[in-house]
């Protein structure tokens, strides 16, 4: 679609923003502002750049232990000693973006939000980890490349049984939400009732079906993102 020019490369980009390391970064971010102490989210203030913002994700990424290290990188002494040894070499054969160590906040932000230099660092250090991501990225590009929406029956059956479990939600409203039992009766009803209506409704079916028709690959974006004929 991009050689054809019905579609720019950005514009390409931008409908596989999903799948790319990238969002996966910023929305887990995002996440974990949410609930960082406020000690934590003072200090990333927000800069204008663009017609954006941009925050600084150095103090949030202060707060990752050493076992939140080795869940990201598995060995987090293996990446440590490969950084002494870019470091070493002369300054023009470094990788860009290197950082001094993993010591403060500032190195663990220039190398985790770095993602060649991640990436580079893990196959030459971890390897067992690099290879790791590499079948994970494989898996998840097969099941979208074969993934078929269940039929309309059945996604009628099973969220229509959740429907009917409306007392289960009313139970959770209480624990997670602290509302009184008959608040939360009242609202988990009339979530069920809600629900049963839009899934008795003929327009919901006919959506459905519409839309499953077009998935998994509704823009024809297959073929590029796979490189292979469909």
């Amino acid at each position: 679609m991009v050689y054809l020019q019905q579609l720019t490369s950005s514009t390409v980009a931008g409908l596989l923003t999903p799948f790319s390391h990238r969002y996966w970064l910023q929305t887990g971010l995002y996440k974990a502002l949410t609930v960082a102490p406020v000690d934590v989210t003072s200090q990333t203030h927000l800069t204008s750049m663009g017609p954006g913002f941009v925050w600084d994700a150095a103090p949030l990424l202060g707060l990752l232990t050493e076992d939140d290290l080795q869940e990201l990188v598995g060995n987090p002494d293996a990446v440590r000693a490969w950084l002494r040894r870019q470091h070493q070499l002369p300054e023009t054969e470094r990788p860009a973006g290197l950082p001094a160590d993993l010591r403060s906040p500032r190195d663990l932000c220039d190398l985790l939000l770095n993602i060649p230099l991640l990436s580079r660092a893990l196959r030459e250090s971890v390897p067992d980890m690099w290879k790791y991501h590499q079948r994970f990225s494989t898996n998840l590009m097969g099941i979208y490349s074969k993934y078929e929406l269940e039929s309309y029956k059945t996604h009628h059956d099973k969220f229509l049984s959740l429907a009917l479990k409306w007392k289960n939600l009313a139970f959770n409203f209480q624990i997670k939400l602290g509302m009184d039992r008959q608040t939360a009766l009242r609202a988990a009803c009339r979530i069920g009732v809600e629900l049963r209506r839009l899934l008795d409704d003929p327009e919901t079916a006919r959506e459905y079906e519409r839309r499953k028709r077009r998935f998994p690959d509704p823009w024809g974006m297959l073929p590029f993102w796979l490189r292979r004929p469909v």
